[in-house]
């Protein structure tokens, strides 16, 4: 493992900058999160959207413990899988030509009925280390999701359409060791390989990485929550008009 610093080594846990801050127990319920909890995480891990409306009422620390607790980073709400598979479903008999990378808990997928990839990189031990250290719980990786890291996802499956909520940067894209990790993804080169790729993350922590300087659209929604700063959650579009199948 190279030489890099926890900080360095981990995905962002809360939004950069200004959208950071300390969760204050004040602020949270502990029996509304525990019931939430018990509502969207079955046996196996294994995690189920819910309406917006169901959280609308919770408070920013609540929501974003409960991101921690479960190792997500965006919230899984139903608007959001409804969204997606408008965007990537043409009513077909087929499923939908996409993949999802980086899934984590593979939830987004999952429910979007589409290949759900990842590394796996916290199933290694010395990045499990780490996390501990640091008092964060990594991601339990369902059987369902297969081992592969994005790139090579791609090249396998050569979708149409790529998913990837929260995806880090990886360092030598003409970023600095601020913006991402050595493990993380080349956001360009998924962008380049196939016909849309929507990249999920919040402005604070994304919003420098070079995939950025590709034009794109930055979509908001009411119903898009992630960890940090909710207001600066944006769904990237990067759209490829020259790639074929």
């Amino acid at each position: 493992m190279d030489r890099v610093s926890k900080e360095e080594v981990l995905h962002n846990v809360m939004s950069q900058g200004k959208g950071r801050r300390v969760i204050s127990a004040e602020n949270v319920n502990p029996l509304k999160i525990a019931e939430l909890t018990r509502e969207m995480v079955s046996d196996g891990g294994v995690i189920h959207p819910v309406p917006y409306a169901r959280i609308k009422d919770f408070t920013f620390d609540e929501i974003n413990l409960f991101l921690m607790q479960t190792a997500l980073y965006t919230f899984p709400t139903v608007e959001l899988v409804e969204w997606l598979r408008s965007e990537i479903d043409d009513g077909g008999e087929f499923a939908p030509d996409a993949i999802e990378i980086c899934c984590g808990n593979g939830w987004l997928g999952r429910e979007l009925d589409i290949p759900i990839t990842d590394s796996r990189l916290q199933e290694r031990e010395d990045i499990m280390k780490i996390y501990r250290e640091m008092g964060q719980p990594v991601i339990q990786y369902p059987n369902d999701v297969e081992k592969l890291d994005a790139v090579s996802a791609v090249k396998k499956y050569q979708p149409e359409f790529v998913i990837g909520s929260y995806v880090t940067n990886k360092w030598g894209n003409g970023t600095s060791r601020k913006v991402g990790n050595i493990y993380g993804v080349d956001n360009g080169w998924i962008a380049a390989n196939c016909h849309k790729y929507f990249m999920i993350g919040n402005e604070n922590v994304h919003g420098r990485d070079i995939v950025m300087k590709r034009k794109h659209q930055e979509l908001t929604f009411d119903w898009l929550v992630t960890r940090g700063d909710s207001s600066k959650a944006r769904i990237y579009v990067f759209e490829n008009k020259q790639w074929t199948p």
